[in-house]
């Protein structure tokens, strides 16, 4: 016959051996969880998912390069482009263009466009005040015909230089031009498209 207290011991006996049974199994979950994690960390990418960039050849000092280009003032007035013309070509880094297209360039590939912003001392300089020239009219300027505003193109005796100048004033005597560049002390916007690379 079994009394009640021998129905309790049993009760509690089975409560611990339920107990132990549970973390058994909690155990073992675990460990086949934490198989499961480190299985799946340990896979290998499969090849098919794995992607290589190509390498871009680049425009870098010294490389001839072709490009088009429109400019730009900066309230939107278009100054000069040669789109659908003859590409400008030049070496990277000689003195055939402006500073701002040089720098642009650097780092371009064949097919990229960019549109840069190019600050006046990177691209005509300054403005400068003591390029305006009075000049007597003799010689050659004796019985030539100016008119305020227009642009001639003179060559200086002293280096053979050759420059475009402005017209600002006109009397019998003396005429006054303007030997700076008409893009002098502007801040430009230049769309810029590499067409052919020639690396050197």
């Amino acid at each position: 016959m079994i009394t009640g207290n021998q129905v309790n011991e049993g009760i509690h006996m089975n409560g611990k051996q339920t107990i132990i049974i549970l973390v058994g199994i909690l155990i073992l979950c675990g460990t086949a969880f934490s198989g499961c994690i480190s299985s799946s960390n340990t896979t290998p990418a499969s090849p098919q998912n794995v992607t290589s960039q190509p390498s871009r050849t680049v425009a870098m000092t010294g490389d001839i390069v072709s490009v088009y280009y429109t400019g730009m003032l900066e309230d939107g007035t278009v100054f000069n482009s040669n789109v659908n013309e003859t590409p400008l070509t030049f070496t990277v880094g000689n003195a055939s263009v402006i500073d701002g297209i040089r720098d642009a360039v650097i780092g371009m590939a064949e097919g990229d466009e960019k549109t840069v912003t190019i600050p006046f001392d990177k691209a005509y300089g300054p403005y400068r005040s003591e390029l305006i020239r009075l000049v007597p009219r003799m010689g050659p300027l004796e019985n030539k015909t100016f008119t305020v505003g227009q642009y001639i193109t003179i060559t200086r005796k002293t280096d053979n230089a050759v420059s475009v100048v402005k017209i600002l004033n006109v009397t019998r005597d003396t005429v006054t031009w303007d030997e700076n560049n008409p893009l002098a002390g502007k801040n430009l916007t230049y769309v810029i498209k590499l067409v052919t690379l020639d690396k050197k």
